[in-house]
């Protein structure tokens, strides 16, 4: 399977739209990446194997270039199977890597979460079934995180206003010149919830429910959609 995507960074209102800076009026933000993912899949039996790897380079406006390598590998196989019903468990690695921490929020900082060294170790269940038309899936994650952030300039995207910053520090006391690094290891977990209905063969409607803890992020979404497939 390969993924190749233009996607927008939706992490903050900076990343997701920019913002107009009051002192000096300028615009930035409006992150997007670009690249792409290569996965590789087989089957034994009753249990699916997956590997996977993918690079993005990222930039917004105003914002300082950074990119992005991941990878992943895992597994998933069935505790129990019928008809129309079936509960399945696995386990999920995760590794990517940012080249720059652009996670604040001052001028030509991104507003994006972006660890340079992030690993993950997840355990999903998911119980799955389909009644006629009708199909639905329950089910939640639990497991561990690791990550890196590097230290991270104020202005990174402007070393003139980062050059006067640090001068000022000088003379100043309690001005901030880079933002600190950190190192945390963090339990990781999530519920998901989707429903699923055939109106026809071809035309489906559906409802998904996410909630998602990680490291250092809370993230909750919902989605109605419509899906036709031309056959």
């Amino acid at each position: 399977r390969m993924t190749l995507e233009r996607r927008a960074m939706m992490d903050s209102l900076l990343a997701w739209g920019g913002l107009r800076d009051p002192a000096f009026g300028t615009v930035w933000g409006g992150v997007v990446r670009n690249g792409g993912r290569v996965q590789l899949e087989f089957g034994a039996g009753d249990t699916n194997f997956y590997i996977a790897g993918g690079y993005y380079s990222i930039s917004g406006e105003g914002v300082a270039e950074n990119s992005r390598i991941e990878a992943g590998a895992g597994f998933q196989t069935a505790l129990w199977r019928s008809a129309s019903e079936e509960i399945l468990t696995g386990l999920d690695l995760v590794y990517l890597a940012y080249d720059k921490n652009l996670r604040y929020f001052t001028l030509g900082q991104g507003g994006y979460y972006s660890p340079q060294s992030y690993f993950a170790a997840n355990v999903p269940l998911d119980y799955r079934g389909r009644s006629g038309n009708l199909s639905y899936r329950v089910g939640g994650t639990i497991g561990f995180a690791i990550f890196t952030e590097d230290p991270s300039p104020v202005f990174p995207n402007d070393s003139q206003l980062q050059s006067q910053l640090v001068a000022t520090s000088l003379t100043q006391s309690g001005i901030t010149t880079f933002y600190a690094g950190q190192d945390k290891t963090q339990l990781t977990g999530g519920l998901r919830g989707d429903l699923e209905y055939a109106v026809t063969p071809a035309f489906r409607i559906g409802g998904a429910l996410r909630l998602d803890q990680a490291a250092d992020w809370n993230e909750y979404r919902a989605l109605l959609y419509a899906r036709y497939r031309f056959e």
